[in-house]
This record gives C-alpha cells, sequence and structure tokens, in this order.
C-alpha cells in the first residue's frame, strides 16, 4: 500500500513497545478512525476502487461485508465536482486489540490528473 507514488507508512511515536503491549492486553475495547478527504476521488465502490486499511498485524481491512471490515462513518466521497469532501472510516473491536493501530491506507480511485487526496489519522482509542 504505501509503496505507491512515495507512500509513507503511518508512523506512531512509541517509545517502548511493552507500553503498547499492555494497553493491548488490558483493554475491552479498541478503536481508531480515518478521514480521506477528497476531490474527484470516490473513497468507496467495488473491491478495487475502495479504501482499504492495513492493520499493525498485517490484516486488510476493506469495506466488503466479513469478518475484515471496517465501518463506513460517512461518506461524501461520491461525486467529481471539483470540491473537497470527506469520507470518514473507522475500526472498533471488543476482541481483536491487536490489529491496531493502523499503520497504512491505500486509495483505488487516485491519478487523475483532477484528484487530489489526503488523510487524517486520529489517535488509538483504548478503553
Amino acid at each position: 500500500m504505501s509503496t505507491l507514488n512515495d507512500g509513507k507508512v503511518i508512523e506512531y511515536n512509541i517509545t517502548d513497545a511493552s507500553q503498547l503491549t499492555f494497553l493491548r492486553l488490558l483493554t475491552t475495547n479498541v478503536s481508531q478512525t480515518i478521514t480521506y478527504n477528497c476531490r474527484n476521488s470516490i473513497a468507496l465502490g467495488d473491491a478495487k476502487r475502495s479504501l482499504k486499511l492495513l492493520t499493525s498485524i498485517d490484516v486488510e481491512l476493506t469495506n466488503e461485508e466479513g469478518k475484515n471490515q471496517y465501518d463506513v462513518i460517512s461518506d461524501e466521497c461520491t461525486v467529481r465536482d471539483g470540491q473537497w469532501h470527506q469520507t470518514r472510516v473507522g475500526y472498533e473491536s471488543t476482541t481483536r486489540s491487536s490489529r491496531l493501530p493502523i499503520i497504512d491506507v491505500a486509495a483505488g480511485d487516485i491519478g487523475g490528473v483532477d484528484q487530489e487526496f489526503s488523510w487524517e489519522v486520529e489517535p488509538v482509542c483504548f478503553v
């Protein structure tokens, strides 16, 4: 995913890996939200063009029905009108806390002359 057009893996400022391990062990609920800012780019759709999220244990989350599915919070990236829009997706689990944080994101509907996008990655919430 991060190999596309000088892409980068999402980095977190974790100085001690044991802190993350303890958070995962002691949590009952974990969640994270990603915002896709788009101009003339569709965020969700068929399997080839939809957003894909990669977890810290290399599980790919998609919007396809199944156990590795993220939640669609809002989807405004459905039109190509030259304006900026947002799509928000999230992942929440009470049994798979080791999956977060999200470390990589891929968009499928990019590369056009008039297309632009950016990401906003919210912190992981361990409860």
